[in-house]
């Protein structure tokens, strides 16, 4: 009857262990494998368990991090931009060396002409007799 008391027990503990495992490792980043690919328990949880809706929500947020992305770097743009205007005001022998010199045009003009050559084979019409009109 112990033995079978503790055996009972023992089972019981471990089937509660690895229970309580699989439920704790899906609450604290646990990944859900699904025909899209694999998703983090807080994606599926967000999407309400739905594959599809997941999918969505992470193209998304990839969405949202690369318009983030570009913002910064256009704002990065802008701040340089702003200096290098402010640093010339301060020194305009440095906006004079930094512009691009005048040149003049490298346009050719039509004045080389092209000699033909005058010379041309003598050529002779007696390879063809002219044919005699017929009376």
């Amino acid at each position: 009857m112990k033995r079978l008391l503790l055996s009972t027990v023992l089972g019981l503990s471990l089937a509660t262990i690895a229970v309580g495992s699989a439920r704790a490792g899906g609450r604290h980043g646990g990944a859900v494998n699904t025909p899209y690919g694999q998703f983090s328990a807080a994606e599926m949880a967000q999407a309400g368990g739905d594959p599809t809706a997941a999918m969505q929500f992470r193209e998304q947020k990839q969405m949202m991090r690369y318009e983030q992305q570009m913002f910064k770097q256009q704002q990065l743009f802008m701040q340089q931009q702003a200096k290098q205007q402010e640093f010339l005001k301060k020194h305009p022998e440095a906006a004079r060396s930094f512009a691009q010199p005048v040149r003049p045009s490298t346009k050719k003009t039509a004045s080389k002409t092209v000699k033909k050559d005058k010379t041309k084979a003598a050529t002779t019409d007696t390879a063809t007799p002219k044919a005699k009109p017929a009376s």
